[in-house]
């Protein structure tokens, strides 16, 4: 039998002139030939289409800060279609533009000095990117005023907020989309007692042999508005507040979807029921998530901002949303050092803190306005 080769060499000598098709039948295989060119088809002369191509290629998370110089972070990659499908099996390549930071192949980011590095993910010519701000400062200041270092930016972004698997309660449900269309800043710490006592003169907290830069604790959702008008008016112009409900759950998630933040590990990021020591615990002794936020899950459940309902999640709106304009409780989140890990995941949602509750199992962190 003549080669591939050889029948393509004469059927294209035979066509070169020619716009019409020509067809070549071969054992298993048919080739058409249009205007010089052929086209593989198979056995009953369907022809197999090219993989589709790379698109576009998002990297998660696209911010993250790394709060020591040897600090490191595993970014992902999703090459995508043109459709917006995800693609699998192609070649990425890694690059890092600082010496901030580098990448490894699999895409493993290690801090290596302060500043900023943009980290790029190439996929077939299509390139997406992540942005690493590596900070030198150790984590023995934190909880301590209220400087810049106490606050980590988290950008604006989208995520799918709320829980379908068993463990999610209703009032987690339905999982649905929320865009926070402004960066903000989040402390990196609840506020510590020591913070407390700066601002309003005394220590409310039950745990108040643990130290200062213990979460304050005991603490109602009303003392806390008027711990913020004071901070306020002692330090205008940064606009301290609490985050919402959406802006809590964005930013614990930092990036991921499990029921855990930063490693997906509880007992590597907070201080829960089972490894507490029925205690609160000094701030950032734990792991920090991917946008620098310690003990989002577990030390002290948060206040934040919004109303409960639960059922607001069916008539929630997309973009940066409030909570319920009235209600009874308002809503914490996080879990705390008495509850077990399902009460510390990112998506659990607590009404038990009506405005005038206090709890030795409630606290609060602060958010600013750019």
């Amino acid at each position: 039998m003549r080669s591939i080769s050889r029948v393509l060499k004469t059927v294209l000598s035979n066509t070169s002139t020619s716009h019409a098709p020509a067809q070549v039948a071969l054992p298993g295989l048919a080739l058409v030939l249009i205007a010089g060119s052929a086209v593989v088809a198979c056995g009953d002369g369907a022809t197999e289409p090219p993989p589709p191509a790379v698109a576009s290629v998002e990297v998660s998370p696209a911010t993250a800060t790394l709060t020591s110089p040897d600090g490191t972070l595993q970014l992902s990659v999703i090459p995508r279609d043109t459709n917006g499908n995800t693609l699998v099996g192609r070649t990425v390549t890694w690059s890092s533009n600082s010496g901030s930071a580098t990448v490894s192949s699999s895409g493993l980011v290690t801090g290596m000095g302060a500043g900023t590095a943009t980290i790029t993910a190439t996929s077939e010519g299509n390139s997406g990117t992540a942005v690493i701000t590596v900070i030198s400062g150790s984590t023995t200041d934190l909880g301590t005023g209220f400087g810049a270092e106490q606050f980590a930016q988290i950008p604006a972004g989208t995520f799918q907020m709320g829980d379908i698997i068993w463990h999610g309660f209703s009032n987690e449900r339905p999982v649905h989309t929320v865009n926070i269309t402004e960066p903000y800043y989040m402390q990196k710490t609840e506020v510590t007692q020591g913070q407390w006592r700066a601002v309003m003169g005394n220590d409310p907290s039950h745990h108040d042999s643990c130290g200062d830069t213990c979460p304050v604790e005991q603490v109602s959702w009303n003392e806390i508005q008027t711990f913020i008008a004071t901070l306020n008016a002692q330090d205008p112009g940064k606009n301290y507040r609490l985050p919402t409900e959406a802006e809590w759950e964005y930013a614990a998630r930092a990036g991921t979807s499990g029921d855990y933040g930063g490693t997906g590990v509880l007992d590597d990021m907070g201080w829960y029921g089972d490894n507490s020591g029925s205690t609160t615990h000094p701030a950032a002794e734990k792991q920090n998530n991917a946008w620098a936020l310690y003990d989002m899950h577990g030390n002290v459940w948060e206040f934040v901002q919004d109303w409960y309902s639960p059922s607001y999640y069916s008539v929630s709106p997309t973009d940066d949303p409030m909570g319920p304009a009235t209600g009874t409780y308002r809503v914490l989140r996080g879990g705390s050092l008495l509850d077990g890990a399902p009460a510390a995941r990112s998506s659990r949602r607590l009404w038990g803190g009506g405005p005038t509750d206090r709890h030795y199992g409630y606290g609060f962190r602060l958010a600013r306005t750019p």
